[in-house]
Protein backbone atom coordinates (compact mmCIF):
# COMPACT_ATOMS: atom_id res chain seq x y z
CA UNK A 1 0.00 0.00 0.00
CA UNK A 2 1.47 3.54 -0.82
CA UNK A 3 2.37 5.64 1.73
CA UNK A 4 1.87 9.80 1.99
CA UNK A 5 3.62 12.68 3.48
CA UNK A 6 1.19 15.31 4.75
CA UNK A 7 1.02 17.65 7.28
CA UNK A 8 -0.08 16.57 10.77
CA UNK A 9 -2.92 18.85 12.32
CA UNK A 10 -4.72 18.34 15.80
CA UNK A 11 -6.81 15.79 14.86
CA UNK A 12 -3.99 13.47 14.52
CA UNK A 13 -2.33 13.60 17.71
CA UNK A 14 -4.08 10.77 18.78
CA UNK A 15 -2.88 8.30 16.47
CA UNK A 16 0.34 10.25 16.74
CA UNK A 17 0.72 9.61 20.29
CA UNK A 18 -0.29 6.22 19.83
CA UNK A 19 2.92 6.02 16.95
CA UNK A 20 5.27 7.40 20.25
CA UNK A 21 4.22 4.36 22.42
CA UNK A 22 4.82 2.04 19.86
CA UNK A 23 8.20 3.14 19.56
CA UNK A 24 8.63 3.79 23.01
CA UNK A 25 7.77 0.40 23.67
CA UNK A 26 10.74 -1.08 21.73
CA UNK A 27 13.22 0.26 24.56
CA UNK A 28 15.71 1.34 22.21
CA UNK A 29 15.29 4.48 19.46
CA UNK A 30 13.62 7.05 21.45
CA UNK A 31 14.01 8.94 24.81
CA UNK A 32 10.15 8.47 25.86
CA UNK A 33 9.54 5.55 27.93
CA UNK A 34 6.39 4.19 29.29
CA UNK A 35 4.50 4.33 31.03
CA UNK A 36 3.40 7.93 30.08
CA UNK A 37 0.02 10.09 30.77
CA UNK A 38 -1.39 9.52 26.81
CA UNK A 39 -4.18 11.79 27.37
CA UNK A 40 -2.08 14.59 28.58
CA UNK A 41 0.62 14.69 25.96
CA UNK A 42 -2.36 14.21 23.57
CA UNK A 43 -3.84 17.31 24.71
CA UNK A 44 -0.30 19.19 24.81
CA UNK A 45 0.42 17.93 21.64
CA UNK A 46 -3.05 19.34 19.33
CA UNK A 47 -2.31 22.25 21.45
CA UNK A 48 0.96 22.88 20.56
CA UNK A 49 0.16 22.07 16.74
CA UNK A 50 -3.23 24.59 17.01
CA UNK A 51 -0.68 27.63 18.14
CA UNK A 52 1.97 26.96 15.44
CA UNK A 53 4.99 25.94 17.64
CA UNK A 54 4.87 22.68 16.98
CA UNK A 55 4.71 21.29 12.69
CA UNK A 56 4.27 17.52 12.65
CA UNK A 57 4.68 15.32 9.10
CA UNK A 58 3.02 12.08 9.42
CA UNK A 59 3.85 9.70 7.11
CA UNK A 60 0.40 7.68 6.61
CA UNK A 61 -0.46 4.24 4.74
CA UNK A 62 -4.48 3.66 4.36
CA UNK A 63 -6.04 5.46 7.61
CA UNK A 64 -2.57 4.27 10.01
CA UNK A 65 -0.40 6.74 10.75
CA UNK A 66 3.00 5.39 10.02
CA UNK A 67 5.77 7.57 10.99
CA UNK A 68 6.12 11.43 12.02
CA UNK A 69 8.56 13.84 12.62
CA UNK A 70 7.97 17.08 14.90
CA UNK A 71 9.22 20.32 14.61
CA UNK A 72 9.29 22.53 17.52
CA UNK A 73 10.26 26.32 16.76
CA UNK A 74 12.11 28.31 19.17
CA UNK A 75 13.50 31.58 18.55
CA UNK A 76 15.84 31.24 15.15
CA UNK A 77 16.13 27.53 15.27
CA UNK A 78 13.53 24.47 15.70
CA UNK A 79 13.92 21.09 17.46
CA UNK A 80 13.49 18.20 15.64
CA UNK A 81 11.98 14.23 16.64
CA UNK A 82 11.23 11.67 14.13
CA UNK A 83 9.69 8.01 14.79
CA UNK A 84 8.74 5.14 12.57
CA UNK A 85 7.18 2.19 13.11
CA UNK A 86 9.06 -1.18 12.88
CA UNK A 87 7.78 -2.66 9.54
CA UNK A 88 8.27 0.66 8.15
CA UNK A 89 11.85 1.04 8.26
CA UNK A 90 14.31 1.52 5.79
CA UNK A 91 11.64 2.56 3.59
CA UNK A 92 12.36 5.78 2.40
CA UNK A 93 10.55 7.19 4.66
CA UNK A 94 12.10 8.87 7.44
CA UNK A 95 13.96 10.30 4.54
CA UNK A 96 10.77 11.85 2.96
CA UNK A 97 10.07 12.71 6.47
CA UNK A 98 12.98 14.61 7.15
CA UNK A 99 13.10 16.00 4.20
CA UNK A 100 9.41 17.99 4.66
CA UNK A 101 10.72 18.71 7.85
CA UNK A 102 13.83 21.05 6.23
CA UNK A 103 11.75 22.67 3.58
CA UNK A 104 9.18 23.81 6.52
CA UNK A 105 12.04 25.18 8.74
CA UNK A 106 13.60 26.89 5.51
CA UNK A 107 10.18 28.66 5.11
CA UNK A 108 9.98 29.28 8.81
CA UNK A 109 13.53 30.96 8.48
CA UNK A 110 14.91 28.92 10.98
CA UNK A 111 18.95 29.18 11.38
CA UNK A 112 19.29 25.64 12.25
CA UNK A 113 17.64 22.24 13.20
CA UNK A 114 18.70 20.45 16.50
CA UNK A 115 17.90 16.81 17.24
CA UNK A 116 19.46 14.47 19.50
CA UNK A 117 20.02 10.86 18.56
CA UNK A 118 21.20 7.64 20.24
CA UNK A 119 24.85 6.26 19.63
CA UNK A 120 23.45 3.05 18.71
CA UNK A 121 20.96 4.10 15.94
CA UNK A 122 23.50 3.92 13.27
CA UNK A 123 20.67 3.76 10.77
CA UNK A 124 19.01 7.01 11.88
CA UNK A 125 22.89 8.73 12.18
CA UNK A 126 23.42 7.78 8.74
CA UNK A 127 20.61 9.48 7.67
CA UNK A 128 21.08 12.28 9.07
CA UNK A 129 24.76 12.86 8.10
CA UNK A 130 23.38 12.11 4.65
CA UNK A 131 21.08 15.04 4.84
CA UNK A 132 23.86 17.40 6.20
CA UNK A 133 23.52 17.01 9.73
CA UNK A 134 27.09 17.63 11.80
CA UNK A 135 27.65 16.94 15.40
CA UNK A 136 26.66 19.87 17.24
CA UNK A 137 28.43 19.21 20.72
CA UNK A 138 29.71 16.60 22.54
CA UNK A 139 27.55 13.07 23.46
CA UNK A 140 25.11 13.39 26.26
CA UNK A 141 24.57 10.96 28.83
CA UNK A 142 21.05 10.28 29.25
CA UNK A 143 19.58 8.05 32.13
CA UNK A 144 16.85 5.39 31.38
CA UNK A 145 14.16 4.50 34.26
CA UNK A 146 16.00 0.96 34.14
CA UNK A 147 19.09 2.12 35.56
CA UNK A 148 20.99 2.19 31.80
CA UNK A 149 22.49 5.38 30.55
CA UNK A 150 22.52 5.79 27.07
CA UNK A 151 24.92 8.08 24.61
CA UNK A 152 22.89 11.19 22.98
CA UNK A 153 24.79 12.72 19.97
CA UNK A 154 23.33 16.08 19.11
CA UNK A 155 23.30 17.11 15.94
CA UNK A 156 22.44 19.96 13.83
CA UNK A 157 21.16 20.83 10.34
CA UNK A 158 22.48 24.72 9.30
CA UNK A 159 20.30 26.15 6.84
CA UNK A 160 22.26 29.20 6.10
CA UNK A 161 25.43 27.76 5.72
CA UNK A 162 27.53 27.06 8.41
CA UNK A 163 27.33 28.62 12.36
Amino acid sequence: MATNIRVAGPEDASAVVRLIADVAAENMWTRTELPFDSAERVQRTAAAMKIGDMVAFVAQSGSEIVGEVTLVFRDDHAALAMVVAAPYRRQGLGRALMLSAINKARERAASRIDLAVFSHNVAAITLFRSLDFVESGSPMTWPRSDGQRWERIPMSKYLHGTP
